[in-house]
């Protein structure tokens, strides 16, 4: 198209267009609208990322010990994404309903946001505790002594626990109920089995030996 002379708001083609053929005269405006509308779709999935990102939960498991309230408190694993390490502490709950149904000594997931006033507990999922193989569940043995029992306690030398990889020693132990050394009295060769529990060897049996004449 070739321009030629301009008088006010018209123009004088001298070449280049046909009669009632339609031509665009300004287009500017719509190109630069166009440019400034996907710049601004740009930053707004930009920022909706960045604001997602900062407000995900961070999740850890843990232990419920204690919960009054607003607040909890948590024997919890670490939180990778917050670099955060395995420790005891005190929460504020988002809200009471974030800790219905859940009680003391429950085992919990725990989804914390990390906001302006601090770390905040948003849920807390019960988990169900995992069936542990049969070698854990199953009753570890060795022969022993018994050199003292009081206060659902007994006191054993014994020999290796083989299936435990643990030697011969003196060491209290809990007993798993009062009934188990019904019979038993200081001073009694005994075979002891052992159960390895989330607190620790329990003694869940006590079979009196006899000693070879």
């Amino acid at each position: 198209m070739l321009p030629g002379g301009e008088l006010g708001d018209q123009t004088l083609i001298l070449a280049g267009l046909k009669e009632d053929q339609k031509v665009v005269v300004s287009g500017q405006f719509l190109l630069d609208s166009e440019a400034s509308l996907q710049g601004i779709a740009v930053q707004e999935l930009a920022m909706s990322d960045e604001t997602e990102m900062m407000n995900a939960l961070h999740y850890a498991e843990g232990v419920v010990e204690q919960l009054n309230g607003s607040k909890i408190m948590l024997d919890h694993g670490p939180f990778k994404s917050l670099s955060m390490p395995a420790m005891t502490m005190r929460f504020n709950l988002a809200n009471e309903q974030v800790g219905k149904g859940i009680s003391v000594g429950d085992r919990v997931r725990i989804g914390i946001r990390d906001t302006d006033k601090g770390l905040i507990v948003e849920r807390l999922e019960k988990q169900v505790a995992e069936q542990k193989d049969t070698q854990v569940n199953s009753l570890h043995y060795a022969e022993g002594v018994i050199e003292g029992l009081s206060d659902g306690k007994v006191k054993l030398k014994h020999g290796p626990f083989k299936t435990l990889g643990m030697p011969g020693m003196t060491m209290r132990f809990r007993l798993a109920s009062e009934q188990v050394a019904s019979d038993i009295a200081v001073g009694d060769r005994v075979r002891v089995g052992v159960k390895d529990t989330d607190n620790g060897l329990t003694v869940v049996s006590l079979d009196k030996q006899e000693v070879a004449p």
